[in-house]
């Protein structure tokens, strides 16, 4: 198998994936960067700023951006890692857990939409696939975030 096929074939579903579940999904009071990390951090609240960079893929330069706004809106919190003053974690506040408490439902309804008229064997199939996709990436990193 031609390796190269393969990561352009995972380059491109994985993001074209996500765009088509939830990309029609508007959040009117934050953007989907913002709200990727809003997740992120209550699914792995209190970890220094670079482990969310690496996740979302996206520059610390940026994230500081992403998580000033989110900070500014009381959903999430900026500590100090007790073991080293330089390092800055982020934590969710009671207002971000709510927030995402309360929107995430909508943006797993919106998904949920999409698949409507899937009839269920290929549905089943597909949740196969994914769950065979997360034991493979598994092996690579270690860990796959939920």
């Amino acid at each position: 198998m031609e390796k190269q096929e393969l990561f352009r074939n995972i380059f491109v579903v994985l993001p074209a994936t996500f765009k088509k579940l939830i990309g029609s999904f508007n959040c009117n009071d934050m953007s989907k960067q913002q709200l990727m990390l809003l997740h992120a951090i209550s699914h792995n609240d209190n970890m220094p700023m670079g482990f969310y960079s690496e996740r979302l893929m996206i520059s610390k330069s940026n994230l500081t951006a992403l998580a000033d706004k989110l900070i500014e809106t009381g959903y999430i919190k900026r500590y100090t890692a007790p073991e080293d003053r330089r390092v800055i974690n982020l934590g969710i506040t009671p207002k971000g857990r709510e927030y995402i408490e309360r929107v995430f439902p909508m943006i797993l309804d919106e998904a949920r939409k999409k698949f409507e008229k899937t009839d269920e064997s290929t549905l089943i199939r597909l949740n196969e696939l994914m769950m065979e996709l997360s034991e493979i990436l598994n092996s690579i990193e270690g860990t796959v975030e939920e």
